[in-house]
């Protein structure tokens, strides 16, 4: 009988979710007070884990109460203490991570061996929002591996220990002791054999009832790039303000033969069909000759993205009319097919010595401006839900456009910071509106191929924000397509003309 699916995931704290990079108390007490290491770790597991302190004072002076410290002692100790306590901090990641799950609809639970004191970086941190529940041993008055500390926490989670999953750092008290109670576990902090090297790459393994704890994505992975093939290397999850909102980013390295080493980006998507969708606009843009980045699809239970790393460096003012004519030409593309996240943290700016070329990335969100309610349709992941409804329907069921003249207005303010522009970057920029717009309508029948061709083949590209989420269908291929005739002075005008008058 196959176990029942994962409903929970329980972390450890320390060494799973936060590191220490000052930690001085464990060979500084035994050094300063003169006791045998056996004796330190002793009043740690009997006395410092599993009681309550008022605060660091309190705490220094139980250690040097119960060790017999000299005079001064506590002096000396308070404020490595203080020390230990301020270098707390997570580990690249996690908090990516744990909103990733709990938007996935797991529930969370922290169960973690730790001092009174050293709950303060949990507070400080602002980590016990994500969590359903929390255990702390000094709390509890009982530590890992006590099997009821666990089976109490699955409790105040409400889910079996055999519906569970633990993640944390220390083999017999995060994998050995767990599995004896019928929970699955993940060791993190290994390199190589059974384990993740950290606790945020558990993003990129699946915990699907069919296929749990596979990997998605993981070191010396073959992936195809650009139509070859190499070897997935150093995968490291990015730092939490790079991830965003809903997904899951790391980095990494593709060897090719020959030593060849590409930089690339992997992406696990909150709504996993969003993958689809990105990768196919990567592609779409590099067959019409538009600066791009390269990207494929891995097989297996959850399709993730990896894509080449962009040239250049992250654009960080538009303030020359070179930069302008680029953001102005990636504006009118971004329009025509409905980009919504032309921002600056996604554009990278190479220059070879001429002028200056920028490549958009994060495009998962384009081919959606039409925001439809799907009240009562079937089956909105299809694209013959809304093909088969009449031209009144579809239009009725239009509740908002994603792509208008005030949201264009808005994402030409995030590159330059005003409306009113000066002079001469109001005429690069526009120049460069104009000029891609009109490109991309001499290459408006290969565009049109292209897209008809994608959206009617499985796996259809599902597009739109969580309240939106629908096939991409005739109606997105219309919308696109009239935008791809209208005359790109006009819209120019309508879009930008009154915010620079």
């Amino acid at each position: 009988m196959a176990p029942p699916r994962i409903k929970a995931v329980i972390f450890d704290l320390y060494g799973t979710l936060l590191t220490l990079r000052r930690r001085l108390l464990y060979k500084a007490v035994p050094r300063l007070l003169g006791v045998d290491a056996a004796s330190w770790v002793g009043l740690i597991r009997e006395h410092l884990l599993t009681r309550r302190f008022e605060g660091p004072a309190d705490f220094v002076r139980f250690i040097c109460e119960k060790l017999a410290a000299r005079d001064g002692m506590e002096e000396r100790l308070l404020p490595l203490v203080q020390e230990e306590l301020a270098s707390a901090e997570p580990y690249a990641g996690v908090f990516s991570l744990l909103t990733f799950l709990r938007r996935r609809g797991y529930a969370l639970g922290l169960l973690s061996n730790a001092s009174s004191v050293h709950k303060e970086p949990w507070t400080r941190l602002a980590m016990a929002p994500l969590f359903d529940a929390a255990a702390f041993s000094c709390d509890a008055g009982v530590c890992k591996p006590e099997p009821r500390f666990y089976l109490d926490l699955c409790a105040r989670l409400g889910v079996e220990p055999e519906a569970t999953l633990i993640v944390g750092d220390s083999l017999p008290n995060d994998v050995v002791a767990p599995r004896a109670l019928g929970m699955r576990a993940v060791r993190v902090g290994v390199s190589g054999g059974e384990g993740l090297p950290t606790a945020a790459l558990l993003g990129f393994v699946s915990l699907q009832p069919e296929s749990e704890l596979l990997p998605l994505l993981s070191d010396g992975q073959q992936v195809s790039l650009g139509g070859r093939t190499g070897i997935l290397r150093g995968l490291s999850p990015s730092s939490d303000p790079e991830t965003g909102r809903y997904n899951l980013v790391a980095s990494g390295t593709v060897e090719f033969q020959a030593g060849e080493v590409r930089g690339v980006y992997c992406k696990r998507y909150l709504f996993a069909e969003s993958a689809f969708v990105e990768e196919f606009a990567y592609r779409f843009l590099d067959a019409l000759g538009i600066p791009s980045c390269q990207a494929a699809l891995t097989t297996g239970p959850e399709p993730c993205l990896v894509v080449s790393q962009a040239r250049g460096t992250k654009l960080q003012a538009t303030t020359t009319p070179p930069l302008a004519r680029q953001v102005g030409r990636h504006a009118a593309l971004a329009y025509v097919f409905a980009n919504a996240d032309l921002r600056p943290r996604n554009a990278f700016v190479s220059d070879d010595g001429n002028d200056p070329t920028i490549t958009m990335t994060d495009l998962e969100h384009c081919f959606f401006n039409l925001a439809l309610d799907v009240t009562g349709l079937s089956d909105p992941l299809r694209p013959e839900a809304f093909d088969r409804l009449s031209a009144g329907e579809l239009s009725r069921r239009v509740e908002r456009r994603v792509l208008t003249p005030r949201t264009m207005k808005r994402a030409r303010r995030a590159f330059f910071g005003t409306d009113h522009l000066p002079t001469q970057l109001e005429d690069a920029f526009r120049e460069g509106w104009v000029v891609a717009y009109r490109e991309i309508q001499a290459q408006a029948e290969r565009a049109c191929d292209l897209l008809e061709e994608r959206m009617s083949r499985e796996p259809f590209l599902v597009i739109g924000t969580q309240a939106y989420r629908r096939a991409m269908a005739r109606v997105d291929f219309e919308d696109i397509r009239r935008r791809l005739d209208e005359d790109p002075e006009t819209v120019y005008a309508a879009s930008f003309s009154r915010a620079s008058a």
